[in-house]
């Protein structure tokens, strides 16, 4: 009998092992991407208030990034992101955030971890339903994603890229004539990029 209790026993947490490190092999990462973001020599924010100094500003030459989990996060979602209200109040669990503003133009790129699915998905919806017309729509390997590039009257193109997966948003957008910022991040994490609509 305490033979049968040890196998059984060893089958658990074989199988418990197993389903945790099946939870960490989504694209979406908050960890690589506050790597990539240092990668590309943009300075990580030390708290909130440092990281609200430089995002919004219209000022050529600000530049930096977030990465929080817990209160900080939900604060990043809430004034930050949500600041007008234009969406709804969601528990977010982890966020990255990221403004570049140089010669090139603007980047802009915001990732929440969503406490429940469900908010993630509502989220996700009400993103690329504020995109008329997008180049591209469609779900490969549990990503959903939605693309626009539009190029206006400048060299400048406008760009959006609208990530899903699991509980996790991506919401990337551009308006830059550089397309390497957008299509590096893309290439990282293995997904579709704006640029090859």
């Amino acid at each position: 009998m305490k033979y049968v209790k040890n196998v059984l026993c060893t089958a658990l947490i074989f199988v418990m092992l197993l389903s945790l490190t099946g939870c960490g092999t989504g694209k979406l990462s908050h960890k690589k991407m506050a790597q990539f973001l240092e990668k590309q020599d943009l300075e990580e924010c030390e708290d909130f208030d440092d990281y609200t100094k430089i995002y919004g500003k219209m000022k050529k030459g600000n530049e930096g990034f977030i990465s929080s989990e817990g209160k900080e996060a939900q604060k990043i979602y809430n004034k930050v992101f949500n600041r007008l209200n234009q969406y709804s109040k969601y528990d977010v669990t982890a966020a990255t955030s990221a403004f570049i503003y140089d010669s090139d133009g603007l980047n802009y790129l915001f990732m929440f971890t969503f406490e429940d699915e469900k908010d993630a998905e509502k989220f996700y919806k009400k993103l690329s339903k504020s995109i008329d017309d997008p180049d591209d729509e469609g779900e490969e390997k549990g990503l959903r994603f939605t693309l626009l590039n539009q190029k206006k009257n400048t060299k400048k193109s406008y760009i959006t890229g609208i990530y899903l997966e699991k509980n996790t948003v991506l919401f990337l957008r551009g308006q830059t004539t550089d397309e390497d910022f957008a299509d590096d991040l893309c290439a990282e994490f293995k997904i579709p990029s704006p640029f090859d609509t």
